[in-house]
């Protein structure tokens, strides 16, 4: 985690210094502050690599009452740090120091938590990468397919803003903006949510217990959970696009539906994907990740000129669904049979040994 805190590091300043920002950036490039802005937020990201190990420390020891708790931080510091700047109509360049510092803020709350509780320390173990462990599975097997994921939703997700930048207008990243504002706490809590059934599917897949029943019954609450979610959302947009904005952004029923669409396709994956967490469950899922991100990206370009902002949500949605969610959810629904049949054959031939 140093050392890709290190590389982004370096390649966010060179960026800036060679003037890659502004071209990242399209049509928002002449707003003052922006490209200031955005170099501000890349190191705030890169800064939050090895101390977000905080949080993961306290998810893997089942702390994900203070996980949840943390998350709050971010939330909390960016309304005391917009609220003031709103209220005394301050220039726009000072809005684009709020993300990176209540990302990097969220992290540094968790490593400290993690370190005065459990006393967690940053070295640089590079050869545990290689050593043997759990079971005779070296720590890169998974490190690197979920690094990949990561990378991958990285490229999905967060290009959304850079391609409105390019191929839309200045309305329609304020629109997506905005909307992203409130969808982002939705998806963070439903994933740490998710989070929870990692460590009860991996120990119950290890000794065969997990029912079937089981797997479905936590479909349907996720389903649940992402419609309550996506119904919060339209509901909490229109009014607050009206009250801190004056009306002059007003996102569409469309761009409000993918969105929502989007926070449900999320939802329902959270079950398969925590199940598929042994090394070859986490390859595949890298190369779901990867098809989505392309599919997303270039459905995103071929559609902004006709449905402009919701673009990015409507693509994203229906590649997960089908590119991801459904094939996972089929891969789960094998490997949970294949356990229980296992399971059966085994405790047959020990009445049979009898």
């Amino acid at each position: 985690m140093v050392m890709f805190l290190i590389v982004l590091a370096v390649l966010a300043t060179l960026g800036y210094s060679g003037g890659v920002y502004t071209l990242l950036l399209g049509n928002l490039s002449q707003t003052p502050g922006i490209t200031e802005g955005a170099f501000y937020t890349f190191l705030c990201i890169a800064l939050s690599i090895p101390l977000g190990l905080g949080a993961r420390v306290l998810q893997g020891l089942g702390k994900m009452k203070v996980v949840v708790q943390i998350g709050f931080v971010g939330p909390i510091l960016q309304i005391g740090f917009y609220l003031p700047l709103w209220l005394m109509n301050a220039p726009v360049e000072y809005y684009f120091i709020g993300p990176g510092t209540a990302y990097l803020a969220t992290a540094l709350v968790g490593y400290i938590i993690a370190r005065r509780r459990f006393g967690l320390r940053l070295n640089i173990p590079f050869g545990s990468l290689a050593r043997s462990e759990h079971g005779g599975q070296s720590l890169w097997r998974t490190a690197a397919p979920f690094l990949l994921i990561s990378v991958g939703m990285t490229v999905g997700f967060q290009s959304h803003r850079i391609l409105l930048s390019q191929f839309g207008t200045t309305q329609d990243v304020a629109s997506y903006s905005l909307v992203a504002q409130f969808l982002g706490p939705m998806l963070a809590v439903t994933s740490v949510v998710g989070q929870n059934l990692w460590s009860r599917y991996r120990r119950e897949l290890h000794v065969s217990t997990l029912e079937l029943s089981a797997f479905r019954a936590h479909i349907l609450i996720f389903v649940l959970l992402g419609t309550v979610f996506a119904a919060g959302l339209f509901a909490v947009v229109p009014s607050a696009a009206l009250v801190l904005t004056g009306g002059s952004v007003s996102p569409s029923l469309l761009l409000t539906a993918g969105a929502g669409a989007y926070l449900l396709v999320t939802a329902v994956h959270q079950p398969s994907a925590m199940l598929l967490n042994d090394s070859r469950g986490l390859w595949i899922q890298a190369l779901l990740v990867f098809q989505v991100a392309f599919c997303t990206v270039a459905g995103t370009i071929w559609s902004i000129p006709s449905i402009g902002a919701a673009a990015p949500y409507v693509c994203m949605a229906i590649s997960m669904l089908v590119l991801q969610v459904i094939p996972s959810i089929r891969m789960a629904w094998k490997r949970i049979l294949g356990q229980n049949i296992s399971r059966n054959f085994d405790a047959s031939d020990k009445r049979n040994y009898s």
